[in-house]
């Protein structure tokens, strides 16, 4: 929306920030269908926009909602430019970001990659699935949703991953409800991939909801084991529990626990931890653009919560075995400063 208020501002007398917040979202939704949209008429969006002022109670407006929009149309092809005066602020506006977002992504990538970074946020996130070697081979699980109208490509980099679209929703694919694919992040995957979990092993994934991690890790254990799924929301487990139901996995044994509190019977039991820890999940924004909604200010406490995580989980570990810290984000106070303190503190962990 910080794109939009800075079209919004160029085009109307006032600032966005002085109009009633109900008349500058109705401002941002007809701009954006017509900036960002391809097949809303100008006119309709300006004229759906009156008509929505109007029926929200703001019809004193509607003379301003119906200038601006019209002066926006008119100049589609040549909107102003964004001051270039000052990076942070030209790069904040240009991609619709706060400005802390953008200084700590210049500060840790320089200009050009956090260009890059920003300007990825605002792309759709491909959907990836992976393929659930319980029940079908990557051959027939592609064929199987090709048949059904389904456009699929092999993963560029990932082993019986593909990526999924034109598929309408999943959740309506016989595949799915079958159990014979895990949508699944690229990304996640990796970090499934990484523990290393082998047939037999037994896995502790502490903060487990929804369980992706749990479930890539039980196919690649062929269902043999014993993987203990956590996590603080007793809620969330149903997801778990459904989740494994529908995968034919059986080894999962899904419960209500705070990572940072230490469970009872699992010490040095453990041949992989799993530690996906909240996080202030910068590097999923492209899928939870809510995500730049946050306030620098409401991470701040989030390094602490990782360390106490990682902390007490370790003593899951049986020696010889992998402790797999991992987060979605870019921020290094909640990735290698964690790891790296935990490192200072427990010798007996090297890093791998």
């Amino acid at each position: 929306d910080r794109l939009l208020d800075f079209y919004i501002g160029s085009f109307c007398a006032r600032k966005p920030a002085q109009l009633e917040p109900l008349v500058l979202d109705i401002l941002r939704l007809g701009a954006y269908q017509m900036l960002f949209l391809t097949r809303i008429p100008a006119s309709a969006a300006v004229n759906e926009s009156v008509a929505l002022a109007k029926r929200r109670g703001a019809g004193r407006a509607a003379g301003l909602v119906n200038a601006v929009l019209r002066k926006i149309a008119e100049n589609r092809d040549s909107l102003p430019e964004i001051p270039r005066g000052d990076e942070i602020t030209y790069l904040s506006t240009k991609y619709s970001y706060p400005d802390w977002i953008t200084r700590r992504a210049v500060s840790i990538l320089g200009a050009a990659e956090a260009e890059a970074f920003l300007a990825g946020g605002n792309e759709p996130a491909p959907t990836v699935i992976q393929t659930n070697a319980l029940k079908t081979s990557p051959q027939s699980l592609r064929a199987e949703l090709e048949g059904a109208g389904a456009e699929v490509a092999p993963h560029p980099w990932l082993e019986g991953c593909f990526t999924l679209s034109k598929s309408g929703s999943i959740e309506r694919l016989e595949a799915f409800g079958g159990g014979r694919f895990i949508v699944q992040d690229a990304a996640a995957f990796l970090a499934a991939a990484a523990a290393g979990a082998e047939p037999g092993m037994t896995v502790a994934d502490v903060c487990a909801a929804p369980g992706g991690k749990s479930f890539a890790c039980a196919i690649r254990m062929k269902n043999t084991g014993k993987i203990f799924a956590f996590d603080i929301h007793q809620n969330k487990l149903r997801l778990i529990n459904d989740g494994a139901e529908r995968l034919g996995i059986t080894i999962i044994s899904a419960a209500a626990a705070d990572a940072r509190t230490r469970t009872d019977g699992l010490c040095g039991l453990a041949d992989v931890v799993l530690a996906d820890v909240p996080c202030s999940g910068l590097g999923i924004i492209r899928k939870k653009p809510d995500i730049r909604r946050k306030r620098e200010e409401d991470i701040a406490g989030l390094p602490a919560i990782q360390s106490a995580i990682l902390e007490n989980v370790s003593a899951y570990v049986k020696p010889g075995g992998i402790l797999l810290y991992s987060t979605c984000t870019v921020l290094p106070e909640e990735n290698e400063d964690v790891t790296d303190g935990f490192l200072r503190r427990h010798p007996e962990f090297s890093p791998d």
